[in-house]
C-alpha cells in the first residue's frame, strides 16, 4: 500500500442537501473502502447503499450513493477499525513502508477517538474532577440522568413508565399508543421530569429551583401527580408564566381523628421556614398545600388544641401580578395566601385553615376572591370539638383576620371583591382597610358559641371608601358589622350595607364613624339593630327589618339631624305611640334644636333666657306641663360650671368635677346592667356597709353541693401578696401590698385537674381597649369625640366572693376530715385504756 499524508482533518463530513444528489467528496485520507461510513437524514446506510473510490489517497477520495438524497443531512466518516495487522521480526530488515502505514493508522484511529470525544459528554477543561460514572443498571433503570450540587452524575426518578427504548406506552380506550419521550414531555410535564423525589422525606426544594433556573422552556405547567409528596425545605418561587398544578390535591379529610392530611397525595408539604412564592401570570392549582411537622391525625380536643398552635408561616406568596390560585386546600400556617400588594391576585374556589386565611394587601387594580372557605378543616370533625363550651369550641378558632383587604404592601386594593365566600371562628372574618371600591358579595361570617374572641364579622376601617356589603350574613359574632371609617364625608362615598342578613349578640351594625346607607336588611338577635355613633356622617336606614332586637335602632344625637330613618318594620319589639313607623328609635343625645318647640312626639324644647343662660326642657306626656324632667344650665355667658339636674327637686346633679345624686340610684330592670366594664373599671368602691347579692331560692335552680373534684382542684390553688403595677409607677415604694390570688394561676391549677373555671363562675376573662378621644367642632361646639377602640388583648379577674366560698368549702371539708380523724384517733385510745394491762412474764 503506497504511504499517504495525515494532516490535521476532522474525519467527519457533513453536507446539507436540497436537491437530489448522490455524489460527495470525502476530504480527509482512508485506507480502504471499509473505512467508510455514511448515513442520511441520521440513519446509516448499508455497505451496498454507497460506493466509494479513492483509498490510499493523501487528498480523500469519493463517495457515491445508490439513491439520490434530497432536502437532508448526508454524514460521512471515518471509522478505522481498531486492530493490528503487522508484525515486525526481531532481527533482519526494517519494513519502512509498513512502519509508516501502521503509524498511519493510528494517527488515524486517534483522530476517529478524538472525533468521537469531542461530540461526547464530558466536563470542561476548566472543571474538577467530579464523578460522572453511570450507577449500576439496577439503580438507573427507569431513571433519568441529572446532576446533584457538587455536579456528580446521579439518577433521578423519572416517570415509570418510560422503557429504556425511549418510547412511553399510552393506555387509551381502543388500544395502547407508543409515544417519543419527547412527545410526552411536550404535553405534560411532572415534577418528578423536573428531578424531584416527592416522597415526601427528601427535600424537593433544590432539584425544583434548579429545573426552573435551567429549563430552556418560558412558562408552561409543571404537574403533580396524585402519588406525590413534594417536600420543600425552603421558600421556592414557581418563575412567571408557570403554573404549578396537582391531580386533585385539594381533597379534605372526613375524620380528623383517624386520617391524616399527609397521607393526601398532590402534596405540596413546606417545612419551616418556606414559603411556595410565585412571579406571576400563572398559577398554583389543585394541591393541597400544607405545613410540615404539624400532629396527625387529631383525636380529641387536647391534640386539636396543640395542633392549632402548631400553625406557623406563609403558604403561598404573589412575587408578580396576575397569580391565580384555584382550587387549593391551604393548611397549618400562620398566613395562607398573601397577594404581597400584586395586582389583579385571584383566589377560586379554595379552603383554608390558617390563623390568617387570605391577605389581599394591596395592589392597584382588580383582585377577585370566589367561593372560598375559610374554615378549620384540622378540627372541625376531631371528637369532643364543637361549638357549646370555652373548651371545645377553643379549637374551632384561629386568631387572625379570615379574609382582609388592605394597604398593607402599597395600593388601595382598587375594584376589588370577595364574592359567595364564607369565614368561621376568626375574630374577624371579613376586612376592609385603608382601600377603596371593595365589595364583600354574598359572603357569609359565622362564630361558635360561646364567641369568645369574636370581635367584627366584617370590619371596615381606616382611609376605605366606597366599600359595599352585598346579601352578606353575619351569625354569632360580637359585632356584625363595624365601621370606622375617615375616607368619606357623604353617602355615596361611604359604606352600603344592603340586604344582609345579621344575627349579633351585641352591635349588629355598628357605625362609629364614616358614612353609611342601611338598607333592606334583617336583624334577628342582639340587644342593638343599628347604632350610628357620634362620628357617623350623613346615612340613611331604609326599609330594614327588625325581629327580637331591644334596641333596633340608636342615633346619638350629634348626627341625628344628617339621618334618615324611613320606612322600617319591627317584630316582637315594644312599640309606642305616636312614633311607631321609626319606633323604638333611641336618641343617644340631647339634640340642640333651634326652634323654641318640637314636635310632640319629640318632645324637646329649647330656649335662651335673659341672661344668656341655656335651659334646654324635656316635658312629660302633658305637653303643657310646668314641671321639667330634664334641665341643662349654664350659668352666664363666660362661667365655668355646667350642671345638668334630673327632676324637679334635682334628685341627679352632674358638675364640673362629680355626679351627686339626690334619691337611690336604680337600674332599669334587673340583672340587666354592668357598673363599669372590662376596659372601664372604677378605681375605688367606698360603701356604708357591704354589697347584697341576691340569693333567694326562687332565684336560683341546679343546687347542689360543692362537688369533691373542684374541692379537689382548689387546694392547688395559691393565696399570695402583689402589688399593682400602675400603683408602683405611680407611688413607687408607698405603693401597697396587696393579698389576693392571681386568675391565670387559678385557671391553671383549676385546668391541670379538668375543672373549667369559667363555667363555675370563678374566673373572668375579657377584651378589653384603650379608648381615644379627640377635641372635635361640632354644630353644639367643642366636643370630646370617641376616634378610635385599641384592643389591648384580654384582662383576667377572679370573683372573689364565689372564690371565698369555695375557699370556705374546702377548708370546712378540711375541718370535718381533721375532726372526724380525731373521733376516731379518741376511740381507738379509749378501746386501749379499757383493756386490762397485759401481764409481764
Amino acid at each position: 500500500m503506497a504511504h499517504i499524508q495525515i494532516d490535521d482533518n476532522e474525519p467527519r463530513r457533513s453536507y446539507d442537501v436540497g436537491a437530489p444528489q448522490t455524489a460527495f467528496v470525502i476530504p480527509f485520507p482512508f485506507f480502504s473502502a471499509a473505512d467508510i461510513r455514511c448515513s442520511v437524514g441520521g440513519l446509516e446506510l448499508a455497505s451496498d447503499g454507497f460506493s466509494v473510490t479513492g483509498a490510499g489517497q493523501s487528498a480523500g477520495g469519493s463517495l457515491v450513493l445508490a439513491t439520490p438524497a434530497a432536502n437532508t443531512v448526508v454524514t460521512i466518516w471515518r471509522d478505522v477499525a481498531i486492530k493490528r495487522t503487522s508484525d515486525f521480526p526481531d532481527s533482519g530488515p526494517l519494513r519502512v513502508s509498513v512502519l509508516n502505514t501502521d503509524l498511519d493508522r493510528l494517527t488515524a484511529i486517534n483522530q476517529q477517538l478524538n472525533d468521537k470525544l469531542n461530540r461526547s459528554l464530558r466536563l470542561p477543561d476548566g472543571d474538577k474532577t467530579v464523578n460522572v460514572a453511570l450507577p449500576p443498571a439496577s439503580l438507573r433503570a427507569g431513571r433519568l440522568f441529572g446532576f446533584d450540587s457538587e455536579g456528580n452524575l446521579v439518577a433521578i426518578p423519572g416517570p415509570p413508565e418510560v422503557a429504556v427504548t425511549g418510547t412511553v406506552p399510552v393506555a387509551a380506550e381502543r388500544g395502547v399508543v407508543a409515544r417519543t419521550l419527547a412527545q410526552h414531555l411536550g404535553t405534560r410535564l411532572t415534577i418528578y421530569d423536573a428531578g424531584c423525589l416527592a416522597n415526601g422525606a427528601n427535600d424537593d426544594a433544590p432539584a425544583l429551583a434548579l429545573f426552573f433556573a435551567t429549563t430552556v422552556r418560558k412558562g408552561g405547567t409543571l404537574t403533580v401527580p396524585w402519588d406525590a409528596k413534594l417536600y420543600l425545605g425552603s421558600s421556592v418561587t414557581i418563575p412567571r408564566n408557570w403554573t404549578l398544578e396537582g391531580l386533585g390535591g385539594n381533597q379534605g379529610v372526613t375524620n380528623n381523628a383517624t386520617e391524616s392530611y399527609y397521607d393526601r397525595g398532590a402534596q405540596v408539604k413546606l417545612g419551616p421556614g418556606a414559603t411556595l412564592r410565585h412571579g406571576g401570570n400563572g398559577g398554583v392549582v389543585d394541591l393541597l398545600v400544607i405545613r410540615a411537622g404539624l400532629v396527625q391525625p387529631v383525636p380529641n380536643v387536647a391534640t386539636a388544641a396543640l395542633l392549632v398552635s402548631q400553625f406557623s408561616g406563609t403558604a403561598i406568596e404573589c412575587t408578580g401580578e396576575d397569580v391565580t390560585v384555584r382550587n387549593c386546600l391551604i393548611l397549618g400556617h400562620a398566613v395562607g395566601i398573601d397577594s404581597k400588594g400584586k395586582a389583579r391576585t385571584k383566589v377560586l374556589d379554595c379552603g383554608v385553615d390558617c390563623h390568617f386565611g387570605i391577605n389581599i394587601s394591596g395592589g392597584w387594580d382588580i383582585n377577585r376572591l370566589e367561593r372560598c372557605h375559610v374554615w378549620p378543616y384540622m378540627t372541625a370533625t376531631t371528637p369532643g370539638v364543637h361549638a357549646g363550651s370555652e373548651s371545645s369550641h377553643g379549637p374551632l378558632r384561629r386568631n387572625a383576620a379570615g379574609i382582609d383587604f388592605n394597604s398593607d404592601s402599597g395600593g388601595n386594593c382598587d375594584w376589588s371583591t370577595a364574592i359567595d365566600c364564607f369565614v368561621y371562628g376568626h375574630p374577624i372574618a371579613f376586612s376592609q382597610r385603608n382601600v377603596s371600591n371593595v365589595s364583600f358579595v354574598r359572603c357569609q361570617a359565622d362564630y361558635g358559641s360561646p364567641n369568645t374572641g369574636s370581635l367584627r364579622g366584617y370590619s371596615i376601617t381606616g382611609t376605605t371608601t366606597y366599600a359595599a356589603l352585598i346579601n352578606c350574613t353575619g351569625i354569632a359574632q360580637a359585632t356584625c358589622v363595624y365601621v370606622e371609617t375617615t375616607g368619606g364625608a357623604s353617602a355615596d362615598n361611604g359604606v352600603r350595607i344592603i340586604g344582609g342578613i345579621w344575627a349579633a349578640s351585641s352591635f349588629n351594625i355598628f357605625i362609629a364613624n364614616g358614612a353609611a346607607i342601611v338598607q333592606g336588611n334583617q336583624f334577628y338577635s342582639g340587644p342593638v339593630g343599628v347604632l350610628f355613633g357620634s362620628g357617623a356622617e350623613p346615612g340613611s336606614i331604609i326599609g330594614n327589618y327588625f325581629q327580637g332586637v331591644a334596641d333596633p335602632i340608636v342615633i346619638d344625637g350629634l348626627v341625628a339631624n344628617k339621618t334618615e330613618i324611613l320606612g322600617n318594620s319591627y317584630d316582637g319589639v315594644a312599640e309606642a305611640e305616636p312614633n311607631r313607623l321609626n319606633t323604638p328609635l333611641r336618641v343617644a343625645r340631647a339634640i340642640d334644636l333651634e326652634a323654641a318647640s318640637a314636635p310632640a312626639n319629640q318632645k324637646f324644647a329649647r330656649w335662651h333666657n335673659s341672661n344668656d343662660e341655656v335651659t334646654l326642657q324635656l316635658v312629660t306626656d302633658d305637653y303643657t306641663t310646668a314641671d321639667p324632667v330634664y334641665r341643662i344650665i349654664k350659668s352666664g355667658a363666660f362661667a365655668s360650671t355646667h350642671q345638668f339636674y334630673i327632676g324637679v327637686t334635682n334628685q341627679l346633679e352632674i358638675g364640673a368635677t362629680n355626679i351627686r345624686p339626690n334619691a337611690h340610684i336604680l337600674p332599669y330592670g334587673t340583672g340587666i346592667f354592668n357598673l363599669g366594664g372590662p376596659s372601664n373599671l372604677f378605681l375605688q368602691l367606698y360603701a356604708y356597709s357591704g354589697t347584697i347579692n341576691t340569693s333567694d331560692e326562687e332565684q336560683k335552680q341546679d343546687r347542689a353541693p360543692i362537688d369533691d373534684a373542684l374541692l379537689d382542684a382548689w387546694a392547688d390553688v395559691s393565696w399570695c401578696l402583689y402589688r399593682m403595677r400602675d400603683a408602683v409607677a405611680e407611688k413607687g415604694d408607698a405603693a401597697r401590698i396587696h393579698s389576693g390570688a392571681i386568675a391565670q394561676q387559678v385557671h391553671a391549677a383549676l385546668e391541670a385537674k379538668g375543672i373549667d373555671g369559667f363555667r363555675y363562675g370563678l374566673l373572668c376573662r375579657d377584651e378589653v381597649f384603650e379608648e381615644v378621644f379627640e377635641d372635635r367642632e361640632t354644630e353644639n361646639g367643642p366636643r370630646k369625640v370617641l376616634v378610635e377602640r385599641r384592643p389591648l388583648g384580654l384582662r383576667w379577674g377572679l370573683r372573689y366572693t364565689e372564690c371565698f366560698v369555695v375557699e370556705a368549702a374546702y377548708q370546712r371539708r378540711r375541718a370535718d376530715r381533721l375532726e372526724g380523724g380525731l373521733a376516731d384517733l379518741a376511740q381507738r385510745v379509749a378501746a386501749l385504756e379499757s383493756q386490762p394491762p397485759s401481764s409481764v412474764g
